[in-house]
């Protein structure tokens, strides 16, 4: 039997329709059949983060540091990485003087998981110290914080006092380190 070219097109057709059938679910099982990848764990942001300000420690006479505290609040783990970033705002949101200067170990990584929480210390000069033409006193509303490597910042209300012009270092954010920041009760008294 002689095979015309209208026949090996069917039979060339049949062997494809045939391999497929068999290749698809073999390469659908053998996607599923091991162990699930672990998902990768993606950067803390504003919309899964509250941050917030601690009671305020080692109080110096022209110095002042703030622990602000940076706590996972969604369901997923997320870490840090960088440095925090700090600046003071009007009640409009409006910047106050210059935004923090940062210090410390910008490679270190921090997962947080739900309801944990970690810390970087905001050191604050008594802004009184400055001559009120290069300072321009004002009192801030609070602080817009930003954490490592975010684009958008969380409001931290705190009426303190400082720089309204811009050209003075008062403010020093370090870098994030693991736990909570706020001094232990039993270490104060």
């Amino acid at each position: 039997m002689r095979l015309n070219s209208r026949m090996a097109r069917r039979a060339g057709g049949a062997v494809i329709a045939v391999c497929a059938a068999i290749a698809i679910p073999a390469a659908a099982m053998a996607a599923t059949d091991g162990p699930a990848a672990p998902a990768a764990i993606s950067r803390c942001t504003v919309s899964n983060l509250d941050i917030w300000a601690g009671v305020p420690g080692n109080q110096g006479m022209e110095q002042n540091a703030i622990p602000i505290e940076i706590s996972d609040i969604s369901a997923r783990p997320c870490t840090l990485r960088g440095l925090p970033r700090a600046l003071a705002v009007t009640s409009t949101g409006r910047q106050l003087g210059d935004a923090a200067n940062t210090s410390g170990d910008r490679s270190r990584l921090i997962t947080l998981r739900y309801g944990q929480t970690a810390n970087f210390s905001l050191d604050i000069t008594d802004v009184t110290i400055f001559p009120h033409s290069s300072c321009d006193q004002v009192t801030a509303a609070g602080l817009s914080v930003y954490a490592p490597g975010d684009s958008d910042s969380q409001f931290i209300p705190l009426a303190i006092r400082v720089c309204g012009k811009y050209g003075l270092q008062y403010m020093t954010a370090s870098a994030v380190g693991n736990g909570a920041g706020v001094p232990d009760l039993a270490d104060v008294g």
